[in-house]
């Protein structure tokens, strides 16, 4: 029987935005590989001297895509390289773009900026343009040229979307889930009036199958703009929709995820059931597995559908464990401490906990016995920031356990760095996750913290491997993010009574 098209999770929770960063995708010069001729010295830590050829950097696709969507289908954005450098000669900076021509079809177009002259002073070297080819899906390769007869010394490199504050562009919804058929409309809101706006929807999330449609709309005196697209039959994971202003560069993405009919129909069963929802401000912690996937994450998938007027921030850091966390919270200048800016605005009634996956990773320095996350520190730890979020916002807590992994993949990486030599960290291993999440138990019934059990359906699904990222084992897919989503809007649905309550 043919379903008909219905409206897909109209009404849907606030994503309250986190501050916005800019993310240096280049990392040190003494990562970069040479090719052509001459040849490259390093100097100490940061320092490489370049004699002639260039510097080239593969740009991690997969890590950009899951770590920061937003630099992903980059059309209209501005991106800017940057170097110091001194010395001899002339050197040029490269950007190669990445757009596609079919069906997952791409060519490779390279950016190059004008010669700098170098001297024996330190000088910024800039490049700086707008990508303006609505086909680009990813910058992938990064290059300095060397031209002389002497050398370049080169330090600091940087690879940047930067950040366009001229105004902001939001959806309402945040994101939607839905089937083939379905019809999606959304509200596109910029706060200008007679603002022009390229709104193009795309074939997929990133890896873009079947192409985009593209055109030129203008918000309302309201600053408005009213859409509606139906999901096609032919459909990848799922539609990305992206709203920008071709002057600014300033631009948003809104993700459609495909489900399952059941899952789909789960949904919005569960939607219904949370209509009295007694929380208004969510705030959930934790690490990459909250962080990856902005857009379309288990997060966005509770958010949208939660009852309008609830309010959702996610504070979510790739990377965190307890102790990183607890430092964050203190102020005490962390990595990506500004993701924590007015971390308490508005004050949260209901703040999730979810983290585990770095908490249990252990080194090969010490045969992986010991995690980064010992039990008497797991305690320690989660008893001050339990104190914290008490005192600060009086909240109810509730904890994530940590998820089962892919044991095979993690295994495999791992055996592989050991038999190149390579010092590396083993994740997922199923004896440290549990004897985490036991303590996480004995805390939770020592201060009267609900439980959300991610473990169990993460470890006994019937196709576990589906969950998580080929050749990863740990991050999630659009369907590993479904099944946290659906859990915790079980707990929300039933209040507590699907979980262990205390």
């Amino acid at each position: 029987m043919m379903m008909k098209p219905v409206l897909a999770l109209l009404l849907a929770a606030g994503i309250i935005s986190s501050p916005a960063r800019e993310m240096n995708l280049a990392p040190k010069l003494t990562q970069w590989k040479h090719s052509g001729p001459g040849g490259i010295k390093v100097e100490g830590h940061t320092v490489v001297r370049l004699s002639g050829g260039q510097l080239e950097h593969w740009v991690d696709l997969d890590y950009v895509e899951h770590s920061s969507p937003e630099n992903t289908v980059t059309a209209d954005r501005f991106y800017r390289m940057t170097v110091m450098a001194r010395g001899a000669g002339e050197i040029r900076l490269g950007v190669v773009a990445y757009p596609m021509t079919g069906k997952f079809s791409f060519e490779q177009e390279t950016r190059w900026s004008e010669p700098f002259r170098l001297s024996g002073e330190w000088q910024e070297c800039r490049f700086e343009r707008q990508e303006t080819n609505p086909a680009t899906i990813f910058h992938n390769k990064l290059m300095i040229q060397y031209t002389g007869s002497g050398e370049a010394e080169l330090k600091n490199v940087s690879f940047v979307y930067p950040d366009r504050n001229d105004f902001s562009i939001r959806f309402s919804p945040s994101m939607a889930t839905a089937v083939p058929g379905d019809i999606i409309r959304l509200k596109i809101e910029t706060g200008r009036p007679a603002q022009p706006l390229a709104i193009r929807i795309y074939d997929g999330h990133t890896r873009i199958a079947h192409g985009f449609t593209e055109e030129m709309r203008t918000t309302d005196k309201d600053g408005i703009i009213l859409l509606e697209t139906k999901v096609p039959a032919q459909c990848r994971d799922g539609l990305r929709i992206t709203a920008s202003d071709p002057e600014t560069g300033v631009k948003n993405s809104f993700f459609i995820t495909l489900v399952p009919p059941v899952l789909q129909k789960e949904l919005q069963e569960r939607r219904a059931r949370i209509a009295n929802l007694p929380f208004r401000h969510i705030l959930f912690l934790g690490d990459s597995i909250s962080d990856y996937d902005r857009g379309r994450n288990y997060i966005d998938m509770v958010s949208a559908n939660l009852p309008p007027g609830v309010t959702v921030r996610n504070a979510g850091v790739g990377g965190d464990f307890a102790a990183r966390l607890w430092q964050r919270l203190q102020g005490d200048n962390a990595h990506r401490q500004e993701m924590y800016e007015r971390l308490f605005e508005p004050k949260p009634d209901l703040v999730f906990l979810l983290l585990g996956g770095n908490d249990t990773k252990a080194s090969s320095a010490n045969q992986y016995e010991v995690p980064v996350t010992p039990p008497e520190e797991q305690v320690e730890l989660y008893r001050k920031i339990i104190r914290h979020l008490r005192e600060k916002t009086g909240a109810k807590i509730v904890f994530l356990n940590a998820k089962s992994s892919y044991w095979p993949e993690q295994a495999e990486l791992a055996a592989k760095k050991m038999a190149a030599g390579i010092a590396h960290n083993r994740f997922g291993e199923d004896r440290h996750i549990v004897r985490f999440n036991q303590t996480l138990e004995q805390i939770a019934k020592e201060e009267n913290i609900d439980i959300i059990d991610l473990y169990t359906p993460t470890k006994n699904h019937s196709d576990k491997r589906s969950l998580y990222l080929p050749d990863d084992g740990t991050h999630l897919t659009i369907a590993g993010h479904s099944l946290l989503a659906q859990e915790v809007l079980k707990y929300l649905a039933g209040l507590g009574t699907s979980v262990s309550a205390r």
